[in-house]
């Protein structure tokens, strides 16, 4: 039969499509930061969060700031880092979707966080976690890549509220 870690998998499945978690759909309205009650509940029933984030990336460098490019299109942060390196959940929460969909950001994830918060970590070269998945502060949820719209290993770091992107 099945071990408990795919059984364990198939639970979370289920349970992110019940929620509506892990599809297209889903990564579009996180994308803009759009949350449905029903993830910020399920964000909740994790670890509890003091609200403060994590650097995502041990020992990963300052790339790139928040409103830089052309007219500041660039409402995120990158972070430099060795290639396969951890990329690490900056706080506690549920996994929103887990794909390479999003045009641009290659193998994403988004994270949904208590409070509606939403963490988006683009351009990793393995994803780790499935959606629906709940995910502590700290834990690897990718390896660090170069995949998408990308000129090298780094991580495309965003954090939105309340439908904005947040410096």
């Amino acid at each position: 039969g099945p071990s408990r870690a795919e059984l364990g998998r198939k639970i979370t499945q289920a349970r992110a499509k019940q929620l509506g978690l892990g599809d297209r759909r889903a990564a579009s309205l996180l994308l803009v930061g759009e949350v449905a009650p029903e993830w910020i509940a399920e964000a909740e029933r994790g670890a509890p969060s003091d609200g403060s984030l994590l650097w995502p990336v041990r020992g990963g460098d300052f790339g790139r700031g928040f409103g830089s490019g052309e007219r500041g299109y660039h409402l995120a942060i990158d972070i430099e880092g060795e290639r396969g390196s951890d990329v690490l959940a900056a706080a506690p929460g549920v996994v929103g979707y887990a794909g390479h969909e999003l045009h641009g950001y290659g193998n994403v994830v988004m994270l949904v966080h208590p409070g509606g918060r939403v963490t988006l970590y683009g351009h990793n070269q393995r994803i780790l976690v499935v959606p629906g998945e709940r995910v502590y502060q700290g834990q690897p949820i990718a390896e660090l890549g170069s995949t998408g719209r990308s000129m090298g290993p780094h991580l495309h770091f965003e954090l939105k509220f309340a439908g904005r992107n947040c410096d």
